[in-house]
C-alpha cells in the first residue's frame, strides 16, 4: 500500500511547466484536457451544487478525476522530464490526445498509455533505468535484473482472463526475440473494478488506506482461483500478475489523498529461485509514489 497527500494548488501552479515540457517535446499540449483541467476545477467551486444531488454528485466526480489526471502527468513528467527517445514521445503523444476527465469505466486509449508510463515511473522511482528502445510496454533494469512487463487496464472484471492472456502472450512473443532473459511480469489496472466497493469521502487519512486495500482485497478474493489458473497457464514466460489500484479519496477536511493498493499473485508452484527474484524485483516498488509528494 502506498499514499499520499497530495497539495493540489502546488500541482496545478507546476501545470503550465508540465504543459510547456510537452510542448517542446512537439505534442499539442496547450489544446489538450491538461489545459482546461483548472477551468473544470474552477467550475465545481462555483457551482455551488449540493453534492448529494446528481448534478453535485457528477461535480464532484470529475473533480476528482480532473486532480487525478494532472496528479499522473505530474508524476509522469518528475520521472521522465529529460527523456526524449521518440517511443516515449509516441507513447506521451497518445496521453495528451485523450479526452477530458475520462470515468475510469470507459477511458479508452489516452488511460492504456498513461498506465504504462506510470507503471515506469513506479519501477524509475525504485531504482530501475527504463530502456524506451524495447517493445515491451514496460524494460526496467537494476542490479543485474531485466524487467519485461505487460500492463493492461481493465475497464470490466469479465476481460480479467482476457487481458491476462494477451499480456502474457506478448511476453512470450518478447521472449522469442530478445537477447537477454527477463522476468515477466502482467501488470493490470483494476481501479475500475474496486470503484464501487470504496468510499470516495472518508474520516480520515488512515479510513482513506484501508478502503483501497478492503477494496483490492475483494477483488482478489472474487478472482482468486482465475489467477491462479491463468498464472499457472503462462509461468514460462510471467512470474506474476500484479493488480494496481488507484483511486483518489477524499477525507471529511477535503484533503485528497491519492491512494494506492498493489497486489501481486504467483502460481503457487512457482520455483523458490523465481520466487526470489519476484521479491528482489518488487523491493521498494509498492511506496514509490510517496517520494514524489
Amino acid at each position: 500500500m502506498a499514499k499520499a497527500v497530495v497539495n493540489e494548488d502546488y500541482i496545478m501552479k507546476e501545470l503550465d511547466t508540465i504543459i510547456a515540457w510537452m510542448v517542446a517535446l512537439g505534442l499539442p499540449a496547450r489544446n489538450s484536457r491538461y489545459a482546461r483541467y483548472q477551468e473544470h476545477i474552477n467550475k465545481f467551486y462555483r457551482s455551488g451544487a449540493a453534492l448529494l444531488s446528481e448534478e453535485g454528485n457528477q461535480s464532484f466526480k470529475e473533480l476528482s478525476q480532473a486532480y487525478r489526471e494532472c496528479i499522473d502527468i505530474y508524476i509522469v513528467y518528475k520521472c521522465f522530464e529529460h527523456v526524449k527517445h521518440p517511443n516515449f514521445i509516441a507513447s506521451l503523444s497518445k496521453v495528451v490526445a485523450g479526452r477530458d476527465v475520462p470515468d475510469l469505466e470507459s477511458a479508452g486509449e489516452s488511460r492504456n498509455f498513461l498506465f504504462e508510463l506510470l507503471v515506469a515511473a513506479r519501477f524509475h522511482l525504485a531504482g530501475y533505468a527504463i530502456d524506451f528502445d524495447e517493445t515491451s510496454d514496460v524494460v526496467a533494469k537494476r542490479d543485474g535484473l531485466v524487467v519485461r512487463a505487460e500492463c493492461k487496464r481493465l475497464v470490466s472484471e469479465k476481460q480479467l482472463e482476457k487481458r491476462v492472456n494477451y499480456a502474457a502472450n506478448q511476453l512470450a512473443l518478447a521472449a522469442e526475440t530478445a537477447d537477454e532473459e527477463a522476468i515477466g511480469i502482467v501488470y493490470i489496472d483494476v481501479s475500475s473494478c474496486i470503484l464501487s466497493d470504496v468510499r470516495q469521502v472518508v474520516g480520515t487519512r488512515d479510513e482513506a488506506e484501508q478502503e483501497i486495500n478492503t477494496g483490492m482485497r475483494r477483488f482478489v478474493i472474487r478472482n482468486a482461483n482465475l489467477l491462479e489458473t491463468l498464472n499457472r497457464k503462462h509461468i514460462d514466460v510471467s512470474y506474476a500478475t500484479c493488480l494496481v489500484g488507484t483511486l483518489p479519496i477524499w477525507s471529511r477536511d477535503f484533503v485528497l489523498h491519492t491512494s494506492a493498493s498493489t497486489a501481486v499473485r504467483a502460481a503457487e508452484t512457482l520455483n523458490d529461485e523465481k520466487y526470489g527474484q519476484l521479491k528482489q524485483v518488487l523491493t521498494g516498488f509498492d511506496e514509490t509514489f510517496t517520494r514524489l509528494f
